[in-house]
């Protein structure tokens, strides 16, 4: 588990696919490295400032997050929030590749309304859910303790947010401390 910062575009280097493109035969992960990216949203899904309606326009998943957020809702209509995170390979929508690699979404759930805010105890929930669906995900392609997953992610949370950075990534390091997971978080602000 390593956390690096860098210093420019999170989304650079993102190539997006024709569909008459895309190898159906193509075995992505036999290198053993799945690519993801993550942010944080609300459960309300609505999304007008912050990084999320970047995410939304830059891989054209406002329309399927909304959709499984509704959906999520309508199931648990009347119970307590609980965070979480929606996590989905991009071959479901559109096919995007970073350094040749298929991609994985997530959209970490880390409070109910937009006009709320997280607590360090709801982003360690939904980083354990992301973490327990990367599991998933990695168990199809590979083995859990030799596969490495590189999440790309903006310094979540500590944005409109305003939780502080040091104790984000301590609770990622907490949360990831026995994967091969690689964190590059990306100083927005440090353009």
């Amino acid at each position: 588990m390593n956390i690096t910062t860098i210093k420019g575009n999170l989304f650079g280097g993102l190539q997006l696919l024709e569909e008459p493109e895309l190898d159906r035969n193509y075995k992505p992960h036999l290198k053993g490295i799945i690519y993801a990216y993550a942010h944080c949203i609300a459960e309300d899904g609505n999304w007008g400032a912050g990084i999320a309606p970047q995410f939304m326009d830059v891989f054209d998943c406002g329309w399927y997050v909304k959709r499984n957020l509704q959906r999520f809702r309508a199931e648990h209509e009347g119970l307590p929030f609980i965070p979480w995170a929606l996590v989905f390979p991009t071959g479901q929508i559109k096919y995007w590749r970073s350094n040749h690699e298929p991609l994985v979404l997530a959209h970490l759930i880390t409070k109910r309304y937009t006009y709320g805010k997280p607590t360090v105890k709801t982003m360690e929930a939904s980083l354990d859910f992301f973490k327990y669906r990367m599991r998933k995900i990695i168990e199809l392609v590979g083995q859990w303790n030799s596969t490495e997953c590189v999440v790309r992610i903006p310094k979540i949370g500590c944005g409109l947010d305003k939780l502080q950075w040091p104790d984000v990534e301590k609770t990622i390091q907490d949360v990831f401390y026995d994967t091969n997971f690689e964190f590059e978080v990306y100083d927005l602000k440090g353009k």
